[in-house]
């Protein structure tokens, strides 16, 4: 299981990547779980809001969801669930999770759509753009059709 803590906007995303198939996945995921949002309140002085990110967790299994009811309902924290595979949130809606949770579907929060493409589109330099010769040139791409005379 790989867990981060990604900032975007106002919201706090705790991110938890990866399967959720037996206990030991699970001890694993409550742990590392724990310990992100121990960092989480330890950082913000008063936390706003929040979501635990299910990312590629698909199975999901049951300790998993225990896991997260009791952080809802007996540790008393305002979090929202989010995850980027619809079977995780049919898993979720299926248990009744959405009459305790906001629960949504979003992509990867540690990487942003337009921050990716503007640094797969521009060159490193911007001579290499004009120079025929350079693999960053962009004039010469394998889409746009080449004509030779013969």
């Amino acid at each position: 299981m790989l867990f981060a803590m990604v900032k975007r906007n106002d919201t706090t995303y705790l991110c938890c990547e990866g399967r959720i198939k037996s206990y030991e996945d699970y001890l694993a995921f409550a742990k590392g779980l724990d310990d992100l949002i121990a960092q989480h309140i330890a950082l913000e002085s008063s936390p706003k809001q929040w979501k635990i990110m299910l990312l590629d967790t698909f199975p999901i299994n049951s300790y998993a969801l225990g896991h997260l009811l009791r952080l809802k309902l007996y540790n008393h924290y305002d979090f929202a669930l989010a995850t980027n595979n619809y079977r995780v949130l049919e898993t979720l809606e299926i248990v009744e999770f959405h009459n305790l949770f906001t629960l949504s579907v979003e992509h990867d929060p540690r990487y942003t759509k337009t921050k990716d493409l503007k640094e797969a589109q521009s060159p490193q330099n911007p001579k290499d753009a004009t120079d025929p010769k350079s693999p960053n040139n962009t004039a010469n791409t394998p889409d746009q059709p080449h004509t030779q005379k013969q």
